[in-house]
């Protein structure tokens, strides 16, 4: 799911559809004759029965990779610099990228709530690449 298809679909220009999303609700509430009861039930007070709930996944998707991408490139290209194994550095993005397609296809997209297994492996393999090549780079730039 693409942000760009997403907000085409819904005629959303800026955000990620939680403002829409809130309105509506709100609107809801005003013609239930029992008030904001729509906010009690857990049935209907999150944002996944929202229409928008595919473009604000979509948006939380794409900035989360923005966040974290960024980070494993420079510090692989720091690592290659100093001269870190082309096996070890293949392993490591290789890694990255079975993670965050794990986070993305079985975690942020993987049920209707957004919250999957895969979301949870895909961010610790992340991290431990983040860690890990951090690491490297800095015992290699202490020992020197």
């Amino acid at each position: 799911m693409s942000v760009v298809f997403q907000r085409r679909k819904l005629a959303v220009s800026l955000g990620d559809g939680t403002y829409p999303a809130l309105i509506e609700k709100l609107r809801i509430a005003a013609d239930d004759p029992q008030g904001l009861a729509i906010f009690n039930n857990k049935e209907t007070a999150g944002m996944a029965t929202s229409k928008y709930w595919d473009l604000t996944r979509a948006v939380r998707a794409h900035g989360n990779f923005c966040e974290h991408v960024p980070w494993v490139l420079l510090l692989s290209g720091i690592s290659e610099i100093n001269g870190l194994s082309s096996t070890y550095l293949h392993l490591a993005l290789g890694s990255v990228l079975a993670a965050r397609l794990l986070h993305n296809h079985y975690g942020v997209f993987g049920n209707m709530r957004g919250i999957g297994i895969g979301r949870v492996i895909g961010t610790v393999v992340t991290f431990l690449s983040i860690i890990g090549l951090g690491m490297y780079n800095t015992v290699l730039y202490l020992t020197k």
